[in-house]
């Protein structure tokens, strides 16, 4: 389920290449970070973006996103800051 101030509860909706399992954090704008496994049933960082839908977080990290390998998010605010591991 999302939240957000303007349409309260909804279904989430599912994620076409991967399968959301640990959702953990969800900030005032209803963006969800947790973790997620691919394909291959291997596990990565997610986040939901309502205008946008499920991503892997790896992918989003820029040019260096070949050195990091980040496993799932524990937790955004409301500036869009993830922590993660």
């Amino acid at each position: 389920m999302d939240m957000d101030a303007l349409n309260g509860l909804r279904e989430l909706p599912a994620a076409v290449t991967m399968t959301p399992h640990n959702i953990v954090a969800l900030n005032n704008f209803g963006v969800i970070v947790g973790a997620s496994t691919d394909t291959n049933a291997d596990e990565h960082a997610s986040i939901y973006d309502p205008s946008r839908g499920w991503r892997f977080f790896n992918g989003l990290i820029g040019s260096d996103a070949s050195s990091y390998d980040v496993d799932s998010a524990s937790s955004i605010n409301n500036r869009g800051q993830i922590v993660g591991q």
